[in-house]
C-alpha cells in the first residue's frame, strides 16, 4: 500500500471521531451556566451519550454510525415543536447524522 493510499485510509477512520469530539465540545458548551452540581450534570447528559456513542462507533462503526444517527432522529422528533428558527434545530441534528454517515462509509471502505 503506498504511503499516499494509507493516509487516506487513517483520514477516512479519524475524521468522524474528531468531528465527534468537536460535537461534544460545543454540545457541553450548553452546561456553562450551570447553577449547581445536578445543573451541570443533567446539562452534560447529552455530552456524555454522545461520548459513548463515539466510544462505540471506534470499534464499532457500523453500529455505531446508526447509533450516530438514531441520535440524531431522537433529537429531531423531541426538539420539533421546541425551536422558531429550524435552523438551531438543524445545529444539533446535521452534525450527528453526518457524523453517522460518515462511520457507515469509513465501515464500507474497510
Amino acid at each position: 500500500m503506498t504511503p499516499i493510499r494509507k493516509r487516506k485510509r487513517d483520514l477516512v477512520k479519524w475524521i468522524p471521531i474528531y468531528l465527534s469530539v468537536l460535537f461534544i465540545a460545543f454540545v457541553s458548551l450548553f452546561a456553562i451556566d450551570a447553577k449547581s452540581i445536578s445543573d451541570l450534570f443533567m446539562n452534560l447528559f447529552p455530552s456524555y451519550v454522545v461520548m459513548v456513542t463515539t466510544i462505540i462507533s471506534w470499534f464499532l462503526p457500523v453500529i455505531g454510525g446508526h447509533l450516530f444517527i438514531g441520535l440524531g432522529a431522537a433529537y429531531a422528533v423531541a426538539g420539533w415543536g421546541q425551536f422558531n428558527i429550524k435552523l438551531a434545530l438543524l445545529l444539533i441534528i446535521g452534525p450527528l447524522f453526518l457524523i453517522g454517515i460518515l462511520f457507515i462509509f469509513q465501515a464500507i471502505r474497510k
